[in-house]
């Protein structure tokens, strides 16, 4: 994605990222499909139009349709580093399956450090024994980092906390070079948290939210995000 012959800002191609992503599933759901396997190889990108399309329903459920095409009870994706914490389907609101997938490629894409494979796995198991909650993950990566990190006397909250964190890290690449989790995510957390409009902290909450039936589906999160 570019601007005027320049490279979109991170936060900037994780807003686009995600509007697509939200706008494509949000058509599936409106005909009763979850993806249920979305995950970058899955993506194709069509830089002539500027958009994204999904590829690969070897996993999809039509939940909206006469017998359920593609749905069983007992199964589910095939990986699981893009999946829910429920894994499976949950029938009361089926199509917020993809918007968690959704939430956590976009989070690929705001932090550089898990664009690599390797640091994604390793991530993605933290992640996991976080039980899929993104503050205690920070939160435990904040506690690991470095004394050299800012002072957070008179932060406005957790959210103020990682952008002070973020930009010193940004500021200070002989601090992002120690051995902490949190020194990888400074670009994103920095990016996260700035003025600049677009996908916002909050925002990506609403999207790895851990309880399935207060997940927004697709159509909801997409309304959100056009606020």
């Amino acid at each position: 994605m570019r601007q005027d012959g320049e490279a979109a800002s991170p936060k900037r191609l994780a807003t686009f990222v995600a509007e697509q992503l939200l706008s494509i599933s949000a058509e599936l759901e409106a005909a009763g499909i979850s993806h249920r396997d979305l995950k970058p190889w899955n993506i194709l990108v069509c830089e002539i139009e500027n958009k994204m399309r999904l590829c690969d329903f070897g996993s999809a459920a039509a939940m909206g349709r006469p017998g359920r095409p593609g749905f069983d009870h007992d199964e589910s994706p095939c990986d699981v580093r893009y999946c829910p914490p429920e894994t499976f389907l949950v029938e009361e609101n089926w199509a917020a399956f993809d918007t968690f997938s959704i939430g956590l490629i976009v989070l690929r894409v705001l932090m550089p450090a898990l664009r690599d494979e390797v640091v994604f796995d390793t991530w993605s198991d933290e992640f996991h024994a976080a039980e899929h909650d993104l503050d205690r993950f920070l939160i435990s990566a904040v506690k690991a980092a470095p004394a050299a990190l800012p002072s957070m006397d008179g932060a406005a909250g957790m959210d103020d906390m990682y952008g002070r964190i973020g930009r010193h890290l940004m500021a200070h690449p002989e601090v992002s070079g120690a051995d902490t989790a949190l020194a990888g995510f400074a670009a994103g957390l920095a990016a996260l948290c700035s003025d600049e409009e677009g996908i916002s902290l909050p925002l990506l909450r609403v999207l790895l939210t851990k309880d399935a039936l207060e997940r927004p589906a697709p159509s909801l999160a997409l309304k959100l995000m056009e606020r």
